[in-house]
């Protein structure tokens, strides 16, 4: 059985539309049974869901043990844009999925193919380092030190980092934006225990007057919760502490830890980004929504937490306990910070999104 995907993919479709179809599809899909979904009627796929639709395509496989089929038809506009990214290369590279090559090729009849790869994004594609808390400190950090050069490296040199008409400006904003970005996919890759995806994007119109800059993290591993339990274990008492203070808090807001605890997850996260000198991904992440106008939103199974400029342009260094009582108090609010989705996908999903006002001519 193969299923037809929307027209459209993007987050939206993914969480209340495809996840849901899959699931009761292949609700009782066995060991070496293959499944399959279909391209035929997509006409496009947004940025931010690119990471996502990969994760999928990654946990089908990991739920099937064999690569998914995909289904697609000569549809040249998308096509050319998934090859430009990398897309198909990375299903190819890592057995995700099976597809017929045949309809890759002759793009420059319908589009400027080699311009479409000047300026667009590679996929980032992480390999996890599963066995990272097991090593001493000393290769810990030789090991963290290396990803993260080469990571820095390898963005600073995307259009996303280097292109005149970013809206990253200034010398602080840019560095401390790119340092973030890197601390997040090196976590992704020691942490996660999956394969991870980061994808950038520029110059898409958000309406007649704004464009924007999307950066994307997805992986499909263990979530924050079991992540920094593990971490914890290694780092003692006062980690432990931590912990304990943070739950203890949220009780006492009239938090049902338990029912809640996909969004506690993510504010530990943050809490716990908070505290480290080293892990400040997620926390130097928010603190640039105060300066640069910019939109953050992390997701976990099937919640998502958002923060906007609009709510935290007065909050930057604010202690993360007080966005736990905020964004709880906001909850229930018409553009409340607080998501829950129909279903629940494994691991954990970051995005920034940056806007500019778009030059007349």
């Amino acid at each position: 059985m193969i299923d037809r995907l929307p027209q459209v993919i993007n987050k939206t479709a993914i969480y209340y539309k495809i996840l849901p179809e899959l699931t009761e599809c292949y609700k009782y899909l066995q060991k070496g049974q293959q499944t399959a979904v279909s391209l035929v009627e997509t006409e496009s796929i947004y940025s931010n869901a690119i990471p996502l639709f990969m994760t999928m395509l990654n946990l089908l496989k990991s739920k099937s043990g064999c690569p998914v089929y995909l289904e697609l038809a000569y549809n040249p506009k998308l096509l050319a844009f998934l090859d430009s990214i990398g897309f198909f290369s990375v299903l190819k590279r890592y057995n995700i999925a099976e597809y017929e090559e045949g309809y890759l090729g002759g793009f420059n009849n319908y589009c400027d193919y080699e311009r479409l790869q000047r300026n667009v994004t590679k996929i980032f594609v992480n390999e996890p380092y599963i066995f990272f808390e097991e090593w001493g400190e000393a290769k810990k950090k030789r090991t963290r030190d290396t990803l993260s050069g080469n990571v820095k490296s390898m963005l600073r040199n995307t259009p996303f980092f280097r292109s005149e008409t970013t809206p990253i400006r200034g010398d602080q904003l840019w560095e401390n934006t790119l340092t973030a970005a890197t601390e997040l996919i090196v976590n992704a890759q020691i942490h996660s225990h999956s394969l991870s995806y980061a994808y950038m994007q520029m110059g898409i119109p958000l309406s007649p007057e704004l464009n924007g800059y999307i950066l994307t993290i997805a992986d499909a591993g263990r979530g924050f919760y079991e992540s920094i339990g593990e971490r914890i274990k290694k780092g003692g008492s006062s980690f432990r502490r931590q912990r304990e203070e943070f739950y203890i808090y949220a009780e006492c807001l009239g938090i049902n830890v338990k029912k809640e605890i996909n969004f506690l997850s993510i504010m530990e996260a943050l809490y716990y980004s908070q505290m480290q000198a080293r892990d400040m991904d997620l926390y130097r992440l928010k603190n640039l929504l105060a300066v640069s106008k910019a939109t953050l939103r992390i997701h976990q199974k099937n919640t998502e937490v958002v923060f906007t400029y609009a709510a935290c342009q007065k909050c930057e260094n604010r202690d993360i306990l007080n966005c736990v009582q905020c964004v709880w108090a906001r909850r229930n609010t018409k553009n409340s910070p607080l998501k829950k989705y129909p279903i629940s996908m494994a691991g954990v999903h970051v995005e920034v999104e940056f806007v500019q006002e778009k030059k007349h001519v």
